[in-house]
């Protein structure tokens, strides 16, 4: 029988997906999710790891640090802190009795991949390792599920669309590998829009520039794909309770409102004016020059709530934001990014591979990653699509219920396969040779022994 192994993916993301040491299917069965990262409260001493991100009262500026940078790997001690923390304290495991499947993103530096390697064998010293391009265990995931019969599932071929934290991929994959000189980015992803929502938000109503938790709690709450921009722009400037663009986000205060959360009813409209105070500057010649303070409808006012006596709500009111953050992943010129969309970077990547397997690619478009998860991203994405597909031929487009998890189900199907012995480097196979394994990273070899 062989040894079950526990499946940790993926590491250049935002989180952390671990797999307790459990046998086959592995995908079904339980798994933690942890941000990969380390965060400090203001006013607070300590620092909280991973899942302990949960134990902060008030998310209010909380200073987070991250080992990943633009999708790679730039701080392996602190990374190194938050997998020995997974392993110890959520996993409860040693990882020199386990096998390890882990993500990579695309185009990893060669100093990088080499720390990675030191950090698996000589830190943790699994037994063995297999490192994995996101987009081959997406599509592994959404084939394993399809009828053996199906063409995409025998040729093992499809086009993955990662829409992650730090980047946007789009990568053909054919017999399960994929095809270097197609991948295509986008220089988007979770965290650009994230920041992006807090420039709006804070330029109209609220200084959040520093509240990078909770505004990204906004986005995910509130923000969605429009299908019609023009149209939807036109439902949010409808006035008073017809309006059903409009939400206001209850914000946190730390004492009766510890985690924000989208308020129920109608929603006042944020761009609106409640009042104009005219003031005048201090100064001499009788005649000061007029000043006018606009108070956001959505922002200074306070509501009172039903949480006790004398509490009141700060409510944050998003409008046409909600759907024009996601909209720059779409046309990424919006916020001054000369790059193409989405939709025009997957033509791309089609067009970089062989003229026969083109067709087939556009059969199978897989879009995995967090922003994927927005509502309406599917019919967005391929209302944008289907124009730029050549007319004779047939484009499917497959979103699962969590795109965020994609990489993590198929990598936890690759682990349990019968391939994984094959394909994994060992921990004496690298010790024996670590600097063959470095040199072929800076060769940039197609083949290395634990690569997919």
């Amino acid at each position: 029988m062989r040894i079950p192994r526990p499946v940790s993916t993926p590491i250049e993301s935002q989180h952390l997906d671990a797999l307790t040491n459990l046998p086959a299917p592995l995908h079904r069965l339980l798994h933690s999710v942890v941000p990969n990262c380390v965060a400090k409260p203001k006013g607070e001493k300590r620092s909280y790891i991973a899942d302990e991100i949960n134990q902060i009262k008030d998310i209010s500026s909380v200073n987070l640090r991250r080992p990943i940078d633009r999708g790679y790997v730039v701080n392996w001690d602190l990374q190194k802190d938050i997998l020995d923390h997974l392993f110890k304290k959520v996993l409860k495991i040693n990882p020199k009795s386990c096998h390890l499947l882990i993500t990579e993103a695309p185009f990893n530096l060669p100093a990088l991949a080499a720390e990675q390697d030191e950090c698996i064998f000589d830190k943790f010293g699994f037994k063995s390792a297999l490192i994995c391009p996101p987009a081959a265990l997406a599509l592994a995931y959404h084939l394993g599920k399809r009828p053996d019969e199906d063409p995409s599932k025998r040729a093992r071929c499809g086009v993955v669309v990662d829409a992650g934290f730090s980047f946007t991929h789009a990568t053909p994959v054919f017999d399960g590998r994929v095809l270097r000189s197609g991948i295509r980015r986008v220089n988007l992803g979770g965290k650009a829009l994230t920041n992006y929502l807090k420039e709006l938000v804070s330029y109209r109503q609220w200084n959040m520039m520093d509240e990078y938790v909770l505004m990204d709690d906004v986005k995910e709450k509130l923000c969605y794909a429009a299908i019609e921009v023009s149209g939807e722009l036109k439902r949010a400037k409808v006035k008073g309770p017809a309006n059903e663009v409009n939400r206001e986000y209850v914000l946190p205060d730390g004492v009766h409102v510890l985690r924000g959360y989208v308020k129920e009813g109608p929603a006042r409209d944020p761009d609106a004016e409640s009042s104009d105070d005219d003031d005048f500057d201090e100064g001499g010649g009788g005649g000061g020059s007029k000043r006018k303070k606009k108070k956001a409808a959505g922002g200074e006012k306070r509501r009172k709530g039903a949480a006790g006596a004398g509490f009141v709500e700060q409510c944050l009111g998003m409008g046409n934001e909600r759907f024009m953050v996601p909209e720059a992943l779409f046309h990424p010129a919006d916020i001054g990014l000369n790059q193409a969309g989405i939709a025009e970077v997957v033509t791309q990547a089609v067009r970089a591979v062989a003229r026969d397997l083109r067709a087939m690619m556009y059969t199978n478009v897989i879009v995995a990653g967090g922003c994927a998860g927005f509502p309406g991203f599917k019919t967005r994405f391929e209302n944008e699509l289907r124009p730029l597909v050549p007319t004779e031929d047939t484009l499917t487009i497959e979103v699962s219920d969590t795109p965020a998890l994609d990489a993590w189900r198929g990598g936890s199907l690759v682990g349990a396969g019968e391939d994984f012995e094959r394909l994994a480097v060992t921990r004496e196979e690298w010790k024996k040779d670590a600097s063959e394994f470095r040199r072929r990273y800076e060769e940039h070899a197609g083949v290395v022994k634990g690569r997919m």
